[in-house]
């Protein structure tokens, strides 16, 4: 068995299918490659057809519900702003694959390239969200409209986390509605590491090409780099802390809305592509070797629960280093559970998760807004309980419908592609959402 992630893909190869390779990695998808000296060529002993990486959608599931619970009440889970890091760790390590693909292949990052798929995968359901929201606004809650239009510009431009902060919003304590689109700040982190990184990568693969040095030893560089990024986030983040006296003093929410001071998962998540990129070495590992990975995938991934039942935003340890521990945390859950031989991520890949996973962009952008339109005794009364199923529900059936309708479709290239698998034989089958646009799907 291979203890490395599933190689990248050649670009140009003609048995990659375009289709995977522009959208496949935010599924996680690889093809079988092997490393040479002169670059990737097919692996002999593989088959052809692509192949995924197991459990990364399961990890993405994880994440979101952690959020989601959060933010339908912070007592069901106190840490559940965590599950942010563990998304941007991922996306990190998928991003990097992508992009050191275009260096694998032509020695350069077509930017363009990459920011058109950023821009089919990412833009058409937030556009969509922010419509809504704008419509919502103006003709039912318009008390919002105040924060609405600060929230709507800086959206546009992917900037909601540096408005929130330079306008005192807070993440943790709010008087009155929150803004109805707070939550956009974790995808304005997102996109400015989009803008920077490639960069990075592109004055690597100049300094490389001078010096004549091979591109997958290049690639360890290249973690150095982006581990020492992370160290500096981290070290940025608690001197803010410290300075302020965080969480005692002031509000945690300078910390963690600012990209100079949460970029953290993002890097770590880049570091750990980057150095599996680099590792041309393909020595099988034993069974046991295996074995003793997958044991050490679950019980990270055991305490990377238990913090986001244990710890909360008052818990002033993350903001001194702490947080850079539970990133370290998840990027070696993510490594361990993306390895072809995992059993943990195949644990992990199960519909219910995969499906979950694959929906969880959708459900992060609709579930902000039905969280605050719906505070339980305050916008609507009843059991505490029977209002957060209720809110879950909607939450499903708009991130559904949004899946189906709005993402598969422009990502594939046309309208009438709306067909999403299925979810029969799994708990959801049967439920309440029977009889709604979610009944038969999986939430992935």
């Amino acid at each position: 068995m291979d203890t490395r992630l599933g190689p990248l893909p050649r670009v140009d190869d003609p048995w990659v299918d375009a289709r995977r390779v522009d959208e496949g990695y935010d599924e996680g998808w690889s093809e079988p490659t092997r490393w040479t000296p002169h670059g990737p060529v097919e692996r002999e002993d593989e088959p052809r057809r692509g192949s995924r990486l197991p459990g990364l959608d399961g990890l993405r599931a994880i994440a979101v519900t952690a959020v989601v619970l959060f933010h339908l009440d912070p007592s069901l889970l106190p840490g559940g702003f965590l599950g942010v890091d563990l998304f941007f760790v991922i996306s990190g390590f998928l991003i990097t694959r992508l992009l050191l693909v275009d260096v694998a292949a032509t020695g350069a990052v077509r930017r363009g390239r990459f920011y058109r798929r950023r821009g089919r995968r990412l833009l058409p359901a937030v556009a969509v969200l922010l419509l809504v929201v704008y419509l919502a606004g103006t003709l039912i809650w318009r008390s919002e409209l105040p924060t609405l239009r600060g929230s709507l510009l800086s959206s546009l431009g992917y900037v909601t986390n540096w408005w929130l902060i330079f306008d005192h919003q807070s993440y943790f304590a709010a008087t009155g509605r929150p803004p109805m689109l707070q939550h956009l700040w974790s995808l304005a982190v997102e996109e400015q590491y989009y803008l920077l990184w490639p960069a990075v990568i592109v004055a690597l693969t100049a300094a490389a090409r001078r010096r004549g040095t091979n591109t997958p030893p290049e690639f360890r560089r290249l973690a150095l780099v982006a581990l020492l990024l992370a160290l500096a986030s981290t070290g940025a983040m608690a001197v803010v802390a410290i300075h302020t006296d965080v969480p005692y003093a002031t509000d945690s929410s300078r910390v963690h809305f600012g990209t100079d001071t949460h970029g953290m998962g993002l890097l770590l998540g880049s570091a750990v592509a980057a150095w599996t990129a680099a590792d041309q070495r393909r020595r099988p590992l034993a069974p046991r070797g295996n074995r003793l990975i997958d044991l050490a995938a679950a019980a990270g991934l055991t305490v990377l629960l238990w913090q986001f039942t244990a710890l909360d935003q008052y818990t002033a340890g993350l903001y001194r280093g702490g947080l850079l521990l539970v990133n370290v945390l998840a990027a070696a859950v993510v490594w361990a559970v993306a390895r072809p031989s995992s059993r943990t991520g195949r644990l992990l890949d199960r519909p219910l998760l995969r499906g979950l996973g694959q929906r969880s962009y959708a459900i992060y952008l609709w579930h902000w807004p039905v969280v605050v339109v719906t505070r339980p005794g305050l916008d609507v009364h009843g059991p505490s309980w029977l209002i957060n199923t209720a809110r879950v529900v909607i939450i499903l059936v708009l991130a559904d419908a949004s899946y189906r309708f709005v993402e598969r479709p422009l990502r594939a290239g046309a309208w009438h592609r709306t067909a999403a698998p299925t979810l029969s034989g799994t708990p959801l089958s049967g439920t309440p959402l029977s009889g709604t646009p979610l009944s038969g799907t999986t939430l992935s």
